[in-house]
């Protein structure tokens, strides 16, 4: 897999759970100031891009296994492992749980979420089966389709704009910026996947990572002014899913709608894609631990597993929505995010010193 697909892959990433997660998260506790954190969150993201690049540049096409054993011992290293792959599973389950819910309340709202949940679930999972390479190349067809979903938004409600949403900045100080920054921060900081995905690209450097966080950055401050400028910075926050408002009030000559089948299109086709990577990379993590011929065979059960996990959440989407938006990038960046390859770095450098020493 080349660089360009490794970037597009975490672009996708981002933007797939970013297009419905962040804006809403990032208006309910930043406000009008919203494109302001994600520049703050931006520049404090940079620390990740620097060490998971040093590291893929230290252990260069290294499986994940194969670096924390050597670092931290083979003990240690198959539970730093194992953690990885629960936390890629508990992320399938913020994707797939609130995508479904999505799906229900958008189009299908007869439909039981069980159903909905499990087909998304086995669409990621073939995908993941499929390999890497493939989904690499599928998804060159979901960038194109996101940028031009992107486009639209803005060009269809621009007589909807209205600047002074977007004024005075900084009306309440620096606290609501401090508040929102860091549910996109720990988005940004999903390169952390590069750090796994690595064996299987060419050549993985720090100007790749850099590249994949400027992407987000780009498209995801266009959308965030885009929901200011039309919807202001408090009627997004009542709405679960405002880029699907912003899509449905969307207009050209006051009569050609139906763009938020466009967004949901997209979206589900993405959501797929980001899904089928987590998983990917859970199976080759619990593969490595288990010294398995054959990862594939992981697939089918892990499908099950995640089907009969997400159970629980379909009864509290509100819970899970509010895990996926703010809980979850609080504990993923001091942890498996920043933390820990934090403490791989550290510790390779003292083995280095003790060596030459």
């Amino acid at each position: 897999m080349s660089e360009r697909q490794l970037i597009g892959l975490i672009v996708v990433e981002v933007l797939a759970t970013g297009l419905v997660y962040i804006p809403s998260a990032l208006l309910a506790n930043s406000g009008r100031d919203a494109y302001l954190t994600l520049l703050v969150s931006t520049i404090l993201s940079l620390p990740a891009v620097w060490l998971i690049g040093n590291i893929c540049k230290k252990n260069p096409q290294e499986r994940a296994l194969t670096i924390f054993t050597q670092i931290l011992g083979k003990p240690l290293g198959n539970l730093i492992a194992f953690g990885y792959v629960v936390f890629f599973n508990i992320t399938v389950l913020t994707i797939i749980v609130p995508g479904g819910e999505m799906i229900k309340s958008a189009f299908m709202p007869e439909t039981p979420m069980f159903v909905l949940v499990f087909l998304l679930t086995c669409l990621a999972g073939y995908a993941a089966y499929l390999g890497l390479e493939p989904l690499a190349r599928f998804n060159t067809f979901v960038i194109p389709l996101m940028i031009l979903t992107f486009l639209v938004l803005g060009i269809t409600n621009t007589k909807n704009f209205n600047v002074d949403q977007l004024l005075p900045p900084l009306e309440h100080g620096i606290t609501p910026i401090l508040t929102g920054m860091i549910t996109p921060i720990g988005w940004f900081d999903q390169i952390i996947l590069a750090l796994i995905l690595a064996p299987e690209v060419r050549h993985t450097s720090k100007r790749t990572l850099l590249w994949t966080v400027i992407i987000n950055i780009v498209a995801l401050e266009y959308l965030v002014i885009i929901l200011l400028l039309t919807m202001g910075s408090t009627l997004p926050t009542f709405y679960e899913f405002p880029t699907l408002e912003l899509a449905r009030i969307a207009t050209v000559s006051g009569s050609i709608r139906g763009y938020d089948a466009l967004v949901m299109t997209v979206w589900v086709t993405a959501v797929s894609v980001k899904a089928a990577v987590w998983i990917y990379a859970g199976i080759i993590l619990l593969g490595d631990i288990f010294q398995l011929h054959s990862r594939r065979s992981l697939v089918a059960p892990l499908i099950i597993l995640l089907s009969i996990s997400a159970y629980p959440g379909m009864d509290n989407i509100r819970e899970m929505s509010y895990y996926g938006k703010s809980v979850w990038s609080q504990y993923a960046v001091p942890t498996f995010e920043v933390g820990i390859p934090l403490l791989l770095y550290l510790f390779s450098l003292l083995k280095q010193r003790s060596s030459k020493s």
